[in-house]
């Protein structure tokens, strides 16, 4: 039998890929999907497999934290966390909802949505003593349920996922789960061509009576009772997946007939969802949609864009365009644009923006990265840290790029993004995107199903992490990477971790490993003379 290929990465590159640590697993059936928590200090990554199960990692400590079984008669597709910080859905002001979720900012719930293959959608509380415990915040990773040893016994009974709600309407398979900004809205998709959103209705009642409750927690302590609010049958084929936009309740679905759509709130139509436009370009199925989070050091004036990978082995940038925008591509177009000057004023620009978000919206297609799949690239994760992306799929390869003003900068050491005026605000994307970091075979054989980005505390540096120290490990040593983390997640079951490291800086570490090496040659030779003492 012929052995699996070793991971390999490309040393010509500018940044590394090496291998961190691969998770505990207590089977190795396929996994298909990782997702850590938003919330950077809550080191929990959830992953979803084909044996129904739902894997919860601490990812300071290394362990498996806790398993969610017994919901699904399925494999579990996707799952998605729901965020700890949500804005009121009256007003993103409101002091008092503000102050509440402050004075409880120690304690948040942990709520999970899954998405199985069996057509339904679950919702999972972790809940401690039969009631919905919050969960505290992970400064040093020592998140509740990942008790000591002889607290376990004791709780063993009392701690553990709740499923809190079955959400069931899908004719078939549901392949990918999503929260927006707030937590308020769930979207899913499904093999049966459609997209669903969900809306919690307790959702307002728990923010106000937060705001009314001294100690009252800003996510609510009640079960969540969940309708829907709309069924979407737009796409003519498999929808893929969903993702939301980071500061907008706009929602956007890839799919299997090669099509991207965007969907928003008619605020003027009963509220009702309606696809305001299609994203056309790829020539094969689109596998994932990401949006550029906001914090992206790229992201400017011009909103968050939005990544697609697919089966016709390219990565996509696109754009949404200003009402200045659109109105330009009419009159350019001849598209009879009532307006007879190229000057339009801000009344008129602010109806068209209105009038675009209740209608159409234009996307254009920004650019393609480089070449850099083999076969169909299947996930994607753009990064709030660095604004870098990484893609991955069929040929086992984890693909890291960057745009190219953005990489001159980091390696010129310039940290902060300097507008023309001297300020601190980023500066919209240049378009312009290199390939900076390429690791081959990262699961061996095996198919790459998922990437993603973490960005919480890295190393080992918490007592529990300590405890996890290998035997003979220099307990002096500094974090084990230079940036993010990757993770990955393959057919092979296995979940595994990956630094980034600068290429000078790695070369510098294998230097220190040879000399250290040395050393201890010297010092074996030495005992070889002496004999023992």
């Amino acid at each position: 039998m012929t052995s699996p290929p070793s991971p390999s990465s490309s040393s010509s590159l500018p940044l590394t890929i090496t291998p961190l640590h691969t998770l505990p697993s207590p089977s190795h059936t396929r996994s298909w999907h990782s997702a850590p928590h938003p919330n950077p200090t809550i080191p929990l990554l959830a992953t979803s497999t084909s044996d129904r199960t739902i894997l919860i990692h601490n990812l300071l400590s290394r362990r498996l934290h806790s398993t969610i079984q017994g919901g699904h008669k399925r494999s579990v597709r996707s799952c998605s966390w729901r965020p700890t910080s949500r804005p009121s859905t009256t007003a993103t002001t409101n002091t008092a909802i503000t102050q509440a979720a402050a004075r409880s900012n120690k304690k948040v719930p942990l709520v999970l949505a899954s998405g199985s293959f069996d057509a339904t959608a679950g919702i999972w509380r972790y809940a401690a003593g039969g009631g919905g415990r919050e969960v505290d915040e992970a400064a040093d990773g020592d998140v509740d349920g990942d008790v000591d040893e002889e607290e376990e016994e004791e709780e063993e009974e009392e701690e553990g996922w709740k499923f809190e709600v079955l959400l069931e309407g899908h004719d078939s398979e549901i392949k990918s789960v999503a929260w927006n900004r707030s937590g308020r809205l769930l979207a899913t998709c499904s093999r049966d061509k459609s997209v669903w959103i969900w809306e919690d209705i307790n959702y307002a009642n728990n923010a106000d009576k937060a705001a009314e409750d001294e100690g009252g927690e800003a996510e609510g302590e009640g079960e969540g009772d969940y309708e829907t609010i709309a069924v979407l049958q737009e796409h003519e084929g498999d929808v893929k997946c969903v993702a939301w936009h980071p500061t907008e309740d706009v929602l956007v679905s890839a799919s299997y007939d090669d099509e991207i759509r965007v969907y928003r709130e008619d605020e003027e139509d009963d509220g009702e969802w309606r696809c305001v436009s299609v994203l056309r370009g790829h020539e094969s199925t689109v596998w994932c949609v990401v949006f550029e989070p906001a914090a992206a050091p790229s992201a400017g004036g011009g909103g968050p864009r939005l990544a697609s990978a697919s089966a016709d082995k390219t990565v996509r940038i696109w754009r949404r365009l200003s009402a200045q925008q659109q109105m330009s591509q009419v009159r350019g177009a001849g598209g009879g644009n009532r307006y007879p000057s190229t000057i339009i004023s801000r009344e008129e620009e602010a109806e068209e923006e209105r009038r675009g978000h209740a209608g159409s919206e234009e996307w254009d297609e920004e650019c393609i990265l480089p070449a850099a799949h083999q076969w169909a690239v299947y996930s994607l994760a753009w990064s709030g840290e660095t604004g870098r992306i990484v893609s991955t799929g069929e040929d086992g390869r984890v693909v890291v790029y960057e745009e190219e003003e953005q990489q001159r900068q980091i390696m010129n050491g310039v940290e902060d993004r300097m507008d023309d005026n001297g300020g601190g605000e980023g500066q919209e994307g240049t378009g312009q995107w290199v390939i900076v970091a390429r690791l081959e075979a990262a699961h061996g054989v095996w198919e790459v199903n998922c990437v993603c980005w973490w960005a919480g505390k890295r190393g080992r540096g918490s007592s529990r992490g300590n405890q996890d120290r290998v035997a003979g490990e220099n307990e002096d040593d500094e974090e084990e990477d230079d940036g993010e983390i990757l993770i990955t997640t393959g057919d092979d079951g296995l979940v595994k971790m990956w630094s980034i490291l600068v290429e000078a800086h790695r070369q510098q570490r294998g230097k220190m490993g040879n000399q250290a090496r040395l050393r201890e040659m010297d010092e074996k030779k030495g005992e070889d003379i002496d004999g023992p003492s």
